[in-house]
């Protein structure tokens, strides 16, 4: 992110990727997207900002990315919405037709404001799809690898609804398992099954069964790793991470 880590958007390789995925917007209960933080979003001056411009003008982020489609006009970029730290009011935001139109009106309103073509959401389903004034926006979901929870999705629907579905096809294993695991794995392991809760390509057979086009599906790879301790080996207890 740009506090700690200091990556800033001009640090993006901005013209070897197809799509940029801004986040993460937060959500409320009756469906309104906002802000999660106006500082780093538009009032952060960074280095090529003016200090004496007039008017009302957006700094921060998105005018950074603004920069960079301009330099990369095929560059797509996304709004994305809620993540892991700001799901708490998914539930509420999709449980009514008020509340999905409000989520619906309120995030169009802050791509056309902000010049963003897509949005992306964890697990909020809408219809119709985004459109405004006749242009259509992109849309998609980050999508459970788990069948606990892609069980209970109208995946026929989706694959109708959405532009295409960012399979979360990693963190199969960490502190909340009972067992060491693979966190990524492919397939799942006939030896040790226990090393293998989850795995990628039941999931994928199960999405397109369910009706999502295999083009649509676009596969999230972890690019970290993780480490159990006090652990005989893969498949067993552990003791921390």
């Amino acid at each position: 992110g740009i506090y700690d880590r200091n990556f800033q958007p001009a640090d993006l390789p901005a013209d070897k990727v197809s799509h940029l995925l801004y986040s993460f917007m937060n959500l409320r209960a009756d469906g309104t997207v906002y802000s999660g933080d106006t500082y780093a979003d538009l009032e952060k001056h960074y280095p090529d900002d003016s200090w004496s411009d007039t008017g009302n003008n957006a700094y921060g982020c998105v005018k950074q990315i603004y920069k960079l489609k301009q330099a990369n006009r095929n560059l797509k970029v996304m709004l994305s919405i809620g993540g892991w730290t700001w799901s708490t009011n998914f539930p509420a935001a999709a449980s009514t037709d008020a509340t999905r139109s409000t989520f619906a009106q309120t995030a169009v309103g802050f791509m056309k404001d902000w010049g963003i073509r897509c949005v992306s959401a964890r697990s909020l389903t809408l219809n119709p799809p985004l459109q405004a004034d006749g242009y259509h926006f992109e849309l998609s979901i980050a999508a459970p690898a788990g069948p606990q929870h892609y069980g209970f999705l109208k995946l026929a629907d989706l694959g109708n609804v959405l532009d295409y579905v960012n399979l979360m096809a990693y963190d199969y294993a960490g502190s909340f398992s009972d067992n060491s695991g693979h966190q990524a794995n492919l397939y799942a392991s006939e030896s040790n099954p226990a090393s293998t809760p989850f795995n990628t390509k039941q999931a994928v057979e199960a999405y397109i069964a369910g009706g999502v086009p295999a083009e649509k599906i676009i596969l999230g790879m972890p690019i970290y790793g993780r480490a159990f301790a006090g652990t005989d080996g893969l498949g067993k207890p552990f003791t921390g991470v």
